[in-house]
């Protein structure tokens, strides 16, 4: 899995070829590489709706199947990353069904011992590679949910996914990915316990691991939050650095954003002015993930200077940049309570306490009692009752 750096040379050539699910992923890869998502989704849609039209799916046999579904494989992942859900999901579904079929197909032939002119061996990587992607590709769309209801039953699929790599050959990266992704779920639902042992094992492996940037930006927040600045910062810098050596995309700009958190969070802004500076001038073109942080790093800075009210207005955009409470996480709804408590508005507690009860924000079962409780108790502060 990864980006394909050097996709970008063929651009012509693939743009040259038949309409085909070879050509729309090839077309997904290069825009990809070039940080458009919304046209990489575009690719994979016309693929899906022209197989609508002519009432013909990718054929399993056609050598082209398993570069589209790795195509769909890293479209999901940036969506979930970037969180974008709900997008692409008829092509992930659909990809989905090719890849259990491919993997019934190529098993068949092995049984059958109909290899043909493909070497036996070459139908063990076919089927181990589909069986890699529809893992890949299922977790991303499970992940898409967003009913915390169903939180610990997605948790266990994905671990399940994850379990069933382990007897897939030569399937690391690929378990790699997907813990990485387990990893920032679990941080997100307010759980940094599973978030930290999930992150941190990603991070210990192999500098050439796709995604270990996001990893490490996310183990970043994880260990901030924990109150551990330090670790927090070397991580990030960690990211940062990976960023400098290959792609600087919009997880690389939440890694520098995360490692000027802990600058931030001591009153020493200035440090990192010019650089959070030169960050906001692309926001517009960085998309939802960097205008996030930035709404993010902006409230701490205002609380750090006890500026509550600014906190608020900045955690409220840091919900309306990330498309609702959903992709908030429950860290920032903590951060919320506090700061509408202290600048005065308490008044907008019970409605997030509601919110969290019926489950439409990101708080994982096992934790809405504390989160409820945290909420009680300032309010019970604004209303002067110690009890």
């Amino acid at each position: 899995m990864g980006h394909l750096d050097c996709i970008t040379d063929f651009d012509s050539s693939i743009r040259r070829l038949l309409p085909g699910p070879l050509r729309q992923a090839g077309l997904a890869l290069v825009t990809l590489d070039r940080d458009d998502l919304q046209e990489a989704v575009v690719s994979l849609e016309q693929q899906a709706q022209v197989a609508v039209e002519q009432q013909a799916q990718v054929a399993v046999e056609d050598p082209a199947a398993l570069i589209y579904a790795h195509a769909v494989g890293l479209v999901s992942a940036q969506l979930g990353i970037s969180g974008l859900p709900g997008r692409a999901t008829a092509v992930k579904l659909a990809t989905m069904r090719l890849l259990t079929l491919k993997e019934e197909h190529v098993s068949q032939l092995l049984e059958e011992d109909g290899c043909g002119n493909l070497s036996r061996a070459g139908l063990e990587w076919e089927r181990a590679q589909a069986g890699r992607l529809r893992a890949f590709i299922t977790v991303w769309q499970e992940f898409d949910g967003r009913d915390p209801r169903r939180s610990q039953e997605v948790q266990e699929k994905v671990s399940r996914e994850i379990q069933r790599l382990q007897s897939i050959p030569h399937s690391r990266i690929f378990e790699l990915g997907l813990r990485a992704a387990r990893g920032a779920r679990l941080r997100q639902l307010g759980d940094p316990v599973g978030a930290y042992a999930d992150l941190s094992s990603v991070t210990k492996v192999s500098p050439d691991v796709p995604f270990l940037t996001y990893a490490k930006a996310q183990l970043a927040q994880v260990l901030f939050m924990a109150g551990r600045g330090e670790e927090s910062q070397d991580v990030a810098a960690s990211a940062a650095d990976r960023a400098l050596m290959g792609r600087e995309d919009a997880t690389a700009l939440v890694a520098y954003l995360t490692w000027a958190l802990v600058p931030i969070s001591r009153g020493r802004y200035d440090e990192v002015a010019r650089m959070v500076s030169e960050i906001t001038a692309v926001r517009k073109d960085a998309g939802v993930l960097v205008a996030a942080s930035l709404e993010s790093l902006h409230a701490w800075k205002a609380m750090v200077e006890a500026d509550h009210e600014r906190a608020v207005k900045h955690l409220l955009r840091l919900r309306d940049e990330s498309g609702g409470w959903w992709n908030v996480g429950a860290d920032s709804i903590l951060l919320l309570i506090r700061a509408a408590h202290y600048a005065g508005l308490g008044s907008q507690i019970p409605p997030i306490q509601r919110l969290i009860r019926s489950g439409d924000c990101p708080v994982s079962i096992e934790f809405q009692d504390t989160v409820i409780d945290y909420m009680e108790a300032f309010q019970a502060w604004d209303s002067h009752d110690p009890t």
